[in-house]
C-alpha cells in the first residue's frame, strides 16, 4: 500500500497525519515538488489514478482511490482503532460536515490569498474572503470553549483544520492569538506525534525556502 503526497500539500498532509494516528503500515512518496514549478510535470501514474491530476491518492494492489475525504474513508475502514470519526451517528455527521468546511468553504477563501489568485482581486474581494475566514474562526473558536477537539473527541475534523489554518497563517491569514480557544487547541495538535512530524517537516521545508511561518 503507498500513499502518494506532496512536500506542500494540505490535503496530503491531512492524509499522512491520518496514517500515523491509525498506525497504518504504508509507504508514504511524494511526488517532486518545485516552488518553481510546483507539481509539474507531474507523473503519469498521478493521471492515471485521478483524473483530475491531483495529489494525494493511494494505490493498493488493484485500488486506486484519489480524494483525500475518501481516504479518510478508506483508513477507517482499514483500520477501524483508533475510532477518528465519532460512533455516535450524529456526531459523526457532523464532523464529517466540519471536514467538508473546512476543505471546501474555508480553504476556498484562504487559497485566495495565494500570490497568484490574490493578485487577479480587487480589495473589496479579498476584504470578503478575509470576513469568511474569520467567520469560519469564529464558529470553531465558539466550538472549542466547551471542548478540546472540534467534534468533542479528537477526530479527522482536527486532522482536516490544522493543515488548512496553518497554511493561512502562512498566506497571512492565520487565526491569531485574538483566537484564544484555537490557540490552545494548536497547543494540543502540536503535542501529537502525527503533527510533529508531518507539519514540523513541512514548516522546516518552507522556513528552509525563506518563509516565515507562524507558531
Amino acid at each position: 500500500m503507498k500513499l502518494y503526497s506532496g512536500a506542500l500539500s494540505m490535503f496530503g498532509a491531512k492524509c499522512e497525519m491520518a496514517v500515523i494516528e491509525k498506525g497504518i503500515d504504508l509507504e508514504v512518496e511524494h511526488v517532486p515538488f518545485s516552488l518553481k514549478d510546483y507539481y509539474e510535470p507531474k507523473p503519469e501514474l498521478t493521471w492515471e489514478v485521478n483524473p483530475k491530476g491531483q495529489i494525494p491518492y493511494l494505490v493498493d494492489g488493484d485500488l486506486r482511490i484519489y480524494d483525500s475525504s475518501l481516504l479518510f474513508e478508506f483508513f477507517e475502514d482499514v483500520a477501524p482503532e483508533p475510532l477518528l470519526w465519532p460512533a455516535n451517528p450524529k456526531d459523526r455527521a457532523r464532523a464529517r460536515l466540519w471536514e467538508l468546511e473546512s476543505d471546501e468553504i474555508f480553504f476556498e477563501s484562504v487559497r485566495m490569498f495565494m500570490p497568484m489568485q490574490r493578485s487577479a482581486l480587487s480589495e473589496d474581494e479579498i476584504a470578503q474572503h478575509r470576513q469568511d475566514i474569520d467567520r469560519f474562526y469564529n464558529k470553531v473558536e465558539k466550538t472549542l470553549a466547551s471542548s478540546q477537539f472540534i467534534t468533542g473527541s479528537f477526530s479527522f475534523a482536527d486532522l482536516a483544520f490544522y493543515p488548512a489554518q496553518f497554511f493561512a497563517g502562512v498566506l497571512g491569514c492565520g487565526p491569531g492569538s485574538k483566537f484564544s480557544n484555537i490557540s490552545r487547541w494548536k497547543n494540543r495538535m502540536r503535542g501529537r506525534a502525527s503533527v510533529d512530524q508531518v507539519m514540523g517537516a513541512m514548516r522546516e521545508y518552507l522556513v528552509g525556502h525563506g518563509f516565515d511561518v507562524p507558531d
